[in-house]
């Protein structure tokens, strides 16, 4: 039998994963939407302790480094003409540690891109 403390432990992981699911969902849309600087600041950390690594970018460590690259230096900001991007989101494998204090997740994001032709 399940105590209330082991059923309240269960139903608390559970919400974890579900605000996991929904903040990668907005982040998602916003990233497709071309809005990387409310992706940015609705959806990432704020810490200063991170480190930006995007495609053939390169690698970029801090928030104002990552700011720089991913929001002020998007080559295609909100209103570009023939911008499409797609990224869909497959379900997720999230595992939240029994602690509560820490998660893991993974996601695969098929999609497509297409961009203008700039003179």
């Amino acid at each position: 039998m399940t105590d209330l403390t082991e059923l309240f432990r269960r139903v608390e992981r559970l919400e974890h994963i579900r605000a996991i699911e929904q903040l990668m969902a907005r982040r998602a849309y916003l990233h497709s939407a071309g809005l990387n600087g409310r992706e940015m600041d609705e959806c990432w950390t704020t810490r200063e302790d991170i480190a930006f690594e995007a495609e053939d970018w390169g690698v970029w460590d801090g928030q104002k480094a990552v700011r720089q690259a991913y929001v002020d230096g998007n080559p295609f900001p909100e209103g570009t003409p023939g911008l499409m991007i797609g990224h869909t989101l497959t379900p997720p494998v999230i595992e939240v540690a029994e602690d509560g204090e820490t998660a893991k997740g993974i996601w695969i994001s098929p999609g497509h891109e297409t961009f203008p032709i700039v003179d």
